[in-house]
């Protein structure tokens, strides 16, 4: 199998790993929404750049993982459970095979809204070694 082929694969399922390390169970204790936000910040690069506007609210920018890691030990503080899931993922290696660029539809549900947030996202991921991780995110405009 071509090495093109093994890095797909593994930058999907980092991508899976990450929907789940966001996907807050019911009765998930503090201390485990805190572990996950570090872990969360885990499959980042230390100076990602993230810009998403989230519908009904603002754009959020965040530099850097500990932002991050902040950004969503606040959000995990606020929510009592949250699923999220993401599909259509697809990626495009750069010609260089060290970065690829992917682009996926991220739904999130959380308690208390009747409409799941969805997001049409692109992410950056660039090879650390034998690590992928995403040094930038950002949300996907529709064409109008």
């Amino acid at each position: 199998m071509s090495g093109v082929g093994t890095s797909e694969k593994v930058i999907r399922h980092r991508l899976g790993e990450l929907a789940q390390t966001v996907t807050i169970l019911p009765n998930t204790a503090p201390a485990a929404k805190l572990y996950n936000a570090q872990k969360l910040a885990s499959f980042f690069t230390a100076d990602v750049q993230v810009r998403v506007d989230v519908p009904g609210q603002s754009l959020h920018s965040l530099h850097g993982r500990q932002e991050l890691a902040d950004a969503a030990t606040a959000a995990g503080a606020m929510v009592s459970s949250l699923t999220v899931e993401l599909f259509g993922i697809t990626v495009v290696l750069d010609p260089d095979r060290q970065g690829a660029t992917t682009d996926f539809t991220a739904k999130a549900n959380v308690p208390g809204e009747s409409v799941p947030q969805v997001q049409e996202l692109k992410a950056h991921f660039k090879k650390d070694g034998a690590d992928w991780l995403i040094d930038r995110v950002e949300t996907v405009r529709p064409l109008r």
